[in-house]
């Protein structure tokens, strides 16, 4: 039976789109949103450590510092699952849009779907173009490093400070990437860097824990 379609247009070509569609079929943008309006980059993504006796997994963390953030969530990279892949992907890349914010905001709405490779290749895009953005630069990384390319995040997170010598997240994210890689120097190197930047309290909190283990461990 053939799926009905809706009343609903996309804002930015035109074109009809299903009732459950995420994005427009036809030129990838967001449903429900203006062409050029832009979903800002946190620049807060970073990787939660957990620590659980001797088991250690490595997390995926969309964590807000502002006041008025209310999203706080935590998943297991183990356990994610991947959305609904919202059209082909050859021609969902085709039709990405060039505009610097579009891809930001398209960038943020697939990774917190978890929709990595796809985010990945939005933020990259856009810091062709901007390549001084550290926020969306440390997105790229943390969704780097979410699908293995850790030493790719490594990269970014690096560039990320040759910008903002004082950026926590890539410091923290940093620690946790090659603590993931098994170079405890590394780690506990960039965690320290961290906690002189007087960070905020959890990120502070995960930090001395991570230190800790590593040096319980040595």
């Amino acid at each position: 039976m053939a799926e009905k379609m809706s009343d609903k247009k996309c804002l930015k070509c035109g074109k009809q789109i299903k009732t459950d569609d995420k994005f427009c079929p036809s030129c990838g943008q967001p449903v429900g949103q203006k062409a050029g309006q832009v979903k800002e980059s946190r620049g807060d993504h970073y990787i939660i450590l957990g620590i659980l006796a001797a088991v250690v997994l490595i997390y995926v963390g969309y964590l807000a510092f502002s006041p008025d953030e209310t999203t706080q969530q935590s998943i297991p990279q183990a356990q994610q699952q991947p959305a609904r892949m919202p059209v082909d992907i050859e021609t969902f890349v085709e039709n990405l849009p060039e505009e610097f914010s579009s891809l930001v905001s398209m960038g943020n709405a697939l990774m917190d779907q978890g929709q990595f490779e796809l985010a990945i290749e939005c933020y990259s895009r856009a810091v062709e173009q901007k390549p001084e953005d550290t926020d969306v630069r440390v997105d790229l990384g943390t969704c780097q490093h979410s699908i293995g390319q850790s030493l790719e995040a490594v990269e970014n997170f690096k560039k990320t400070l040759e910008y903002d010598p004082h950026h926590t997240v890539a410091k923290f994210n940093l620690g946790i990437v090659y603590y993931a890689l098994q170079d405890d120097n590394q780690a506990v190197e960039w965690l320290t860097k961290l906690l002189s930047e007087n960070p905020p309290q959890d990120m502070k909190d995960r930090a001395q824990q991570l230190i800790k283990q590593i040096k319980e461990n040595y």
